[in-house]
């Protein structure tokens, strides 16, 4: 379709439209000619990207052919009616590919295939067969629809063979039956990312063509930023630290391997080996090298997503950085900067993206046009995955599935970040080995590893944990539940008292825990008393360094984590690390259908390091990771075998919908709760109930929001604490006298329940 000519309607026929507008003039409508056009180029300027151009112009051609009919035209008159317009497209792509014409029913091939994209642009990607919430691929190719001959009069269809071949070329690379389905269906779904973001951008620019100019990215280049970056870096003077020199032979060792071809990519180094600034140097280097259009870094936890985020915009200026995650809070004194963040969300259509595991993901595997539209922009891309070790194990296969897809047939790197690599070998769709940036013998793993010394300390009853680290006056004591890190934070206050005494757990929303990590951080500076009790959340991205740190045992991982806040700069001649095992403590294996991860990783855990000689060693970990991916199911909701499935192609059957709404990082099983912490807790909740729907105002909220567990909700509701309200999708802590009653200035949200004893963060 490379050149096809623009579609125009024959002068002597009705002109038919897509879009109408709220004036009575049609010369103001978007004629339905326009609008196919329009949504053909752009889909397939997008999908030309990874040399879809045909199937991508195709499918924005035929994707609203269903608005000819008769009914939808009185629609756009005002008549309020409801018209299926979507389901046309796909009907006749089931007639140009599988030669299904009036009268038979559509089984399978490349056009029932294809017409998923079409049928899903706007209510999502349906199931092919057994549809939950929407009718499925098969009830809508086989069902009656309104006439919509008229379309004909407007568009040529091109020659089917010539796309069959496309598609053929495009799969090149897929050896087995299986790699071919799986990547079919990736390619499905990034034809189907490209459609419907050009189908959203060019209504937007019909309608709104004010919000569609605010799109204009502003911020630096690539080549830019690089050069921003070599600027900073030779901006610090020569350093005799021996931490820092191994930092810089790390940094210039993830330059030197920038010039490689696209790929995979591993870079594994110790805990406080400076990989941000050298993955962020590579990734530059990388795109420039290769001709690749934008960074993403995929962060496994909110609040590195943040701290990381913030390092970036201070070397490249907040234009160039564009941070997307739930609780990412717009500016809301500058309005077009807001604006441009929102816009920049939708697609991800600049070149530093900094997101979480949950939205890259998600996003992959979603069955919503909303979500989806920014897949697209994965192609040509340098996909960072920072602490990769943190992909939940059940979601595992799927995950990288899906980023093998990316970096053979979409011109994508990705590069692997983890201070304990684990070995994933088994778990690819296809062969990977994955080129270390940093060989092993540029780890400098002696010299990190020589800043603390791992120490197993055995039982220790709570009296006695609580003593030993009362001793200390710097000290972090990380254990696995929040029940356990309330428990002993109330023990450590009592011994020693509240000044320089903190918590961290994610039962504090994350404006607080922002401002307490910022105050553990200034007293450690100014040597002061400072003793920190956190379930696992500090263990990856939270930059700070103890002279001493317990850790209740768990995964080597985890230990391993908690051992990078020790001595981290290397300050001291060594820093202490010591892992306890305090039974009452310990979690406990979940009631009913809840996850018994946590209990496997401790086992798992005392294992290694009962039969390892080296259990926070190499070898140690590698037995880690080999025993854990055969004690847990890496696809459990079977999301890659049921999308590599040869049978599910022929007969055009795969499950987009339930996929959409199964595969889900975080449990929904949480009740958000807003909590007005603070002064600008306490103007949010003004807002609320003055009933002011503003997205700011929402984006602000989550910032001072908590996922509570249903059984502890249940607690606050009884208690009439907290509230509903009509303009916010979430309940409300409500103030009783001026304070908190359920909420602690000290550890969060304080609501009694043995339920605790299953929740990790």
């Amino acid at each position: 379709m490379e050149g096809r000519e623009k579609i125009s309607t024959k002068s002597n026929l009705p002109v038919l439209y897509a879009h109408s507008t709220e004036l009575a003039d049609r010369a103001t409508w978007q004629t339905l000619a326009d609008h196919s056009n329009n949504v053909s180029a752009i889909s397939g300027r997008f999908a030309s990207a990874f040399g879809a151009r045909g199937l991508g112009e195709l499918l924005g051609l035929v994707h609203d052919a269903g608005k000819a009919s008769r009914l939808f035209q009185q629609r756009l008159e005002g008549r309020p009616i409801k018209v299926d317009h979507s389901t046309a497209g796909g009907k006749m792509l089931v007639d140009l590919f599988d030669g299904v014409g009036a009268g038979k029913k559509a089984r399978g091939g490349w056009g029932a295939c294809l017409a998923y994209a079409v049928l899903g642009h706007h209510g999502g990607l349906p199931n092919g067969r057994c549809g939950e919430k929407k009718s499925s691929l098969s009830e809508r190719l086989n069902g009656d629809i309104e006439p919509f001959a008229s379309f004909a009069d407007i568009v040529a269809l091109p020659e089917a063979t010539g796309l069959k071949n496309d598609i053929s070329l495009l799969l090149r690379c897929e050896q087995t039956p299986q790699e071919k389905t799986f990547g079919f269906t990736t390619l499905l779904r990034m034809l189907f990312s490209c459609l419907v973001d050009a189908d959203y951008l060019d209504t937007e620019a019909f309608l709104d063509p004010e919000r569609s100019a605010a799109r204009k990215y502003t911020g630096m280049s690539l080549r830019d930023m690089r050069e921003r970056l070599c600027s900073y870096m030779a901006s610090f003077p020569e350093s005799s630290s021996p931490v820092n020199q191994a930092r810089t032979d790390i940094h210039q060792a993830c330059v030197d391997g920038s010039l490689g071809p696209t790929g995979v990519y591993s870079l594994c180094v110790p805990t406080g080996g400076g990989k941000t600034l050298a993955s962020l140097d590579f990734a530059l280097s990388h795109a420039i090298a290769n001709g690749l259009e934008r960074i993403i870094y995929a962060i496994p936890y909110t609040s590195i997503t943040e701290q990381t985020a913030s390092t970036f915009r201070s070397l490249f200026g907040d234009e160039s950085v564009l941070e997307h995650h739930s609780n990412y809070e717009f500016d809301e004194e500058d309005e077009q900067r807001a604006l441009r963040e929102r816009l920049e969300m939708e697609n991800w259509d600049c070149p530093l993206v900094v997101t979480t595991n949950v939205q890259l993901f998600e996003s992959i595997y979603s069955d919503r046009p909303s979500r989806c539209r920014k897949n697209h922009n994965l192609a040509k891309s340098v996909i960072v995955l920072d602490e990769v070790q943190s992909i939940p194990d059940s979601f595992l296969k799927p995950c990288l599935y899906a980023l093998d897809e990316l970096t053979r047939n979409y011109g994508s790197t990705v590069v692997l970040c983890s201070a304990t690599m684990p070995s994933f070998a088994s778990q690819w769709l296809h062969d990977i080995k994955p080129v270390d940036l940093v060989p092993p013998d540029r780890r400098h793993a002696n010299l990190f590893d020589a800043r603390v010394s791992i120490e197993d300390v055995g039982k220790a009853e709570p009296d006695e944990l609580v003593s030993r680290v009362a001793e200390c006056d710097q000290v972090l004591c990380v254990v696995s539940t929040r029940k356990a890190a309330d428990l002993l934070f109330d023990a450590l206050v009592e011994e020693v008292g509240n000044e320089g005494t903190f918590h961290l757990s994610a039962l504090m929303v994350p404006a607080h825990r922002s401002y307490v990590i910022s105050a553990i951080r200034r007293r450690l500076s100014d040597g002061l008393a400072c003793r920190v009790i956190s379930t696992q959340l500090i263990e990856a991205g939270v930059d700070l360094d103890f002279p001493v740190v317990f850790r209740e045992i768990a995964g080597i991982d985890s230990v391993l984590q908690a051992a990078g806040r020790c001595n981290r700069e290397g300050r001291l001649p060594l820093g202490h690390v010591y892992v306890f095992d305090c039974p009452e403590y310990a979690p406990k294996v979940p009631r009913g259908n809840g996850s018994s991860w946590l209990p496997k990783m401790r086992a798992l855990g005392i294992e290694v390091m009962q039969t390892d000689p080296d259990p926070f060693g190499g070898s140690g970990v590698r037995q880690f990771f080999k025993r854990r991916f055969q004690e847990v199911d890496t696809d459990s909701l079977e999301i890659a075998r049921d999308f590599s499935d040869p049978h599910r192609l022929v007969a055009a059957n795969f499950p987009f919908e339930s996929c959409g709404r199964e595969f889900r990082f975080i449990d929904d099983a949480g009740i958000v709760v807003f909590v007005p912490w603070g002064a600008h807790g306490a103007e949010i909740l003004d807002g609320i109930r003055a009933g002011q729907l503003d997205i700011r105002i929402l984006r602000a909220a989550q910032r001072y929001t908590v996922s509570v567990p249903i059984w502890q909700f249940n607690v606050l509701k009884d208690a009439g604490e907290v509230s509903s309200y009509d303009t916010v999708p979430f309940w409300v802590l409500e103030p009783r006298n001026g304070s908190l009653p359920s909420y602690s200035n000290e550890k969060g949200l304080v609501v009694s329940s043995d339920g605790d004893d299953f929740l990790t963060l």
